[in-house]
């Protein structure tokens, strides 16, 4: 990984399913570090159908990790529900 001023850069084959997952991993990772350097609290947000597709789904591991690592997760689905408004 590279950083030039605000620009992350990740060396990552984009055929490579585990790509979606380190890629996730560094969005959440700049984001912890600016709130801790801003002291904020920091968020994930997804915005997705509100399930994972069968197999390997990179939202899905997205959330995950997130939770994992203590964040809020704020979820936008972009399917009406039942019941929803």
């Amino acid at each position: 990984m590279s950083n030039q001023e605000d620009l992350v850069t990740l060396r990552l084959n984009s055929e490579d399913p585990r790509a979606y997952e380190a890629f996730s991993r560094s969005i959440l990772e700049e984001a912890q570090m600016l709130g801790t350097t801003l002291q904020q609290e920091v968020a994930a947000v997804l915005v997705w159908e509100g399930e994972p597709r069968s197999g390997s789904d990179s939202t899905q591991a997205f959330h995950e990790e997130a939770r994992k690592r203590g964040l809020q997760v704020l979820q936008i689905r972009t399917i009406r529900t039942a019941g929803a408004i």
